[in-house]
This record gives C-alpha cells, structure tokens and sequence, in this order.
C-alpha cells in the first residue's frame, strides 16, 4: 500500500512540476509573443514523463498518468469561466494530454524494440490531426476561437510535417538517453516530500498568470 501511495506521489509530482513549467515559462513566452512555445516547452515535459517512467521502473501507463496530471492542471483555469474562455483552458490541456499520449505510445514500441524517428514522427502528426478534429467536434464550445474556423491550408499542413518531425526527434533522443537524464539523487525521498506541495504551488500559478 505504502508502495503505491509513494509510486502516486511520484507521478503527482512530475506531473505537477511540467504544469508548473508550463504556467511559468509558457505565461512568459505568450508575453514575448513567441509563436513556437510549444517547441519550447515539449522538452520539459518529456524530461518529466521520462524521469517518473525511470524511477517507477514502468512505461506508457506511467508516462500517460503524468501527461494526466498535467493536463488536469491546465484545466483548473476552468474555474474562471466565463472571464477566462472555454477553449483557452480546453484546448492547452488536451493538447498537453495528446504530447503524453504520443510519447506514452512510442515508450510502449520501444519496449519492444522499435524507437525509429519514423514511428515518432507518426506519432505527432497523428496528434495534430486528432487535436484539430476535437477542435472541430467542440466547436459549439469554442466558437470564438479563431483556429477553429480557419481553413485547412498547404502552409497548416507544412506546418504540422516540420514540427513532427523535430518533436519526434526530441522524443527518440530523449527515449535514447533516458538513463543519462534520470536524475538520481534520492529522487524518491523529495518527491514524496515535495509532490503535495508542488501540485498546490502548480494550481497556484496556473490560476494566477492568468
């Protein structure tokens, strides 16, 4: 029991330290109006799924309940609905959900062997185009959001092939070096210490940088 509730703690804290990253960080990059913020923050949030898979000693099912986390955390913004519009907090999260998701499957194919930057990039493009049809299906929820509504291009489409094709490479160097990036001090003493409060500090300033 005592094993479980650490291993839970463990992804709660990951979980909670990619939300952060992307409160703090990605708040910061809006600012600037940096378009490529997410070419930014998809490296932290593999680092994190990749260091709770490491230390649980698990794959896909523990990558997916820290891109869970996360993804929960980007939805607390819910709760300043209607200031706060519905596909500004539903889309971040889902697409939050969907980066886990690939990352989540590639780790399940690299367990049997098969890492290649092919199946990664797959992979990614595959989450545009089922991002852009929950778009579409929730589109009586988001009808002010812009995206929604603008046409399916030759650009979009260059667009999603070039980043897949670097996230996918971010996500085979990062499968492939993931015994290097594994921090190893202690790790399951402060992430049991830290896993509450850091899930808090993450609401906190998710909530606040708005």
């Amino acid at each position: 029991m005592n094993l479980k509730i650490e291993s839970w703690k463990t992804i709660l804290f990951w979980g909670s330290l990619w939300g952060i990253l992307e409160a703090t960080l990605g708040w910061g990059l809006h600012l600037i109006h940096f378009k490529g913020e997410a070419m930014v923050l998809y490296p932290f949030g593999l680092f994190c799924m990749i260091n709770a898979m490491q230390r649980l000693q698990g794959g896909a099912k523990v990558v997916m309940q820290v891109a869970g986390v996360a993804a929960l955390i980007k939805l607390v913004d819910l709760f300043l609905w209607p200031a706060v519009p519905a596909y500004w907090v539903i889309n971040p999260a889902i697409a939050v959900f969907l980066e886990g998701s690939a990352f989540a499957l590639f780790c399940y194919y690299g367990k049997q062997g098969i890492s290649s930057i092919a199946i990664a990039f797959g992979l990614v493009l595959a989450t545009f185009f089922v991002f852009r049809g929950f778009q579409t299906a929730m589109d009586a929820l988001t009808t002010t959001n812009p995206d929604v509504h603008r046409g399916f291009s030759a650009f979009m489409m260059g667009t999603w092939v070039w980043k897949s094709f670097v996230q996918g490479l971010m996500i085979v160097l990062i499968y492939k070096y993931r015994n290097v990036l594994q921090l190893k001090f202690h790790a399951l003493r402060w992430e049991n210490s830290l896993a509450i409060p850091a899930f808090l500090i993450a609401v906190i300033v998710t909530l606040w940088v708005r």
